[in-house]
């Protein structure tokens, strides 16, 4: 468990990172008139990808508490990351092409963020089933 919780805490550390960057951008949005909607998207970005990066850390510190075999852990890793980097791409991508990803249509950038948001929701939901499924796994074991 102590490798997996060193790489979600890796790649949190990675996500706050990208997420503080987000905030050069962010302040020069407001500062330089670039419009309400880059101020939008960048602040989506920068609060966003804090946020989640924080939320990974939390992720790397409680893990130990649940209860999982191998493949458990594995998933818990990977989905965890995989949510992380997925929701960075589609933050990213919104903030520089303008674009939301809500919807599968217009533009590439669009569809890209679209995409980005889809795979990183999917993912959180595998994550959370996880440590769930670990979590009364470790108050069964108690």
């Amino acid at each position: 468990m102590k490798r997996a919780q060193r790489q979600i805490l890796l790649h949190g550390l990675i996500v706050l990172l990208v997420g503080l960057v987000c905030g050069v951008p962010y302040g020069r949005a407001i500062t330089q008139g670039w419009g309400e909607e880059a101020v939008r998207g960048w602040r989506l970005a920068h609060f966003s990808l804090v946020f989640g990066g924080v939320w990974l850390l939390v992720v790397a510190a409680v893990s130990h508490l649940l209860v999982l075999g191998r493949r458990g852990i594995a998933i818990l890793v990977y989905s965890s990351v995989t949510s992380g980097y997925a929701f960075t791409v589609a933050l990213l991508v919104g903030a520089l092409g303008g674009v939301r990803g809500l919807e599968a249509t217009g533009p590439a950038l669009n569809r890209i963020a679209f995409a980005g948001n889809i795979v990183a929701s999917l993912a959180s939901v595998v994550w959370v089933a996880v440590s769930l499924v670990g979590a009364a796994r470790a108050l069964r074991e108690e």
